[in-house]
């Protein structure tokens, strides 16, 4: 049995809910923490009261500014403040959230959910000398539920007023994929740039992904050229649901983020989409629906090749 004959079972056989209320929250992060914090909290709050019980907030939701701004934001312990709030929002709302990222030190050793070691290429090694790019998963009781360190790293030269990124001068690149059983169905993590790579979403596909969370800070030139066709592509490629969460203005440093946070289908319908400035996005998600995609087009019994987990 391949994993994703594993995986790729019906709702019925998930014996979980089909439908459920998802939410993306779009953010125009500063370098003031306690002012994005604030934000976030009333985003929740807005998006709670439309029904979400899943919310995915976007990638650096805490912090955008310069790197000693950032730096000021390095969380290293269980308890830090920014997880903390996090955690109690969840709780206090009953609502699952997948946390966006925070620079984060230590690898993580996380042993709930599941996750994949891939083949990464020879001269890729774990430097941990810099902080992660780490996304958390919190439940409805404010536990954490999983984890997820960006794996690839936004180095790129822009044509915009930053000119050129080198995420890696500040961050060390992940090594695992992360999909996690959840009360919504499997549940992917990724973050902003792993966009780009079809086969880390081709390895969530074979262990049976239902929904991809995709925490982002797309630049607004990027995002026009780009943005709206990965995601949909995304989606129709691995039958799935995308809840993509953007940053989405202008930041206090004058780097500007795309926005167009929105939820896709597995056909590659968008169901809800802001174009710039804070706000959320809702939309229900069926695993039913899911179910019906991958029996019009069974890719996962005609996939030939076979993407190696380690």
């Amino acid at each position: 049995m391949s994993l994703g004959d594993k995986y790729l079972t019906t709702a019925a056989e998930k014996k979980i809910q089909s439908v459920n209320t998802v939410a993306a929250i779009q953010m125009v992060s500063s370098s003031d923490i306690q002012e994005n914090l604030d934000h976030l909290s009333v985003l929740i709050s807005g998006s709670v009261l439309r029904g979400a019980r899943l919310v995915v907030i976007p990638e650096m939701f805490a912090c955008m500014g310069s790197n000693k701004a950032v730096n000021s934001s390095l969380q290293s312990s269980d308890n830090s403040s920014i997880l903390a709030f996090i955690s109690d929002l969840a709780r206090d709302h009953q609502v699952w959230i997948v946390s966006g990222s925070i620079p984060y030190r230590e690898q993580s050793s996380f042993s709930q959910g599941d996750t994949i070691t891939p083949k990464l290429h020879t001269d890729r090694k774990l430097i941990q000398s810099k902080p992660f790019s780490r996304c958390v998963v919190f439940n409805s009781k404010g536990d954490r539920v999983a984890e997820y360190d960006k794996i690839h790293l936004f180095d790129a030269i822009v044509d915009d007023g930053q000119r050129y990124y080198r995420e890696s001068d500040s961050f060390s690149a992940g090594n695992r994929v992360v999909v996690i059983d959840t009360p919504f169905g499997r549940l992917g993590l990724a973050i902003c740039y792993d966009l780009r790579f079809p086969e880390l979403f081709r390895l969530m596909f074979q262990a049976g992904v239902d929904i991809i969370a995709i925490p982002s800070a797309f630049t607004k030139l990027t995002g026009r050229a780009h943005w709206r066709t990965l995601i949909k592509a995304r989606a129709i490629e691995n039958s799935c649901y995308v809840i993509a969460a953007n940053q989405g203005g202008e930041h206090s440093d004058k780097r500007e983020t795309y926005g167009h946070s929105m939820i896709v289908n597995p056909w590659g319908e968008i169901l809800d989409e802001i174009k710039t400035g804070e706000g959320v996005v809702v939309a229900d998600v069926d695993l039913a629906y899911c179910e019906t995609t991958r029996n019009r087009i069974p890719c996962h019994l005609h996939q030939v090749i076979k993407i190696p987990e380690r």
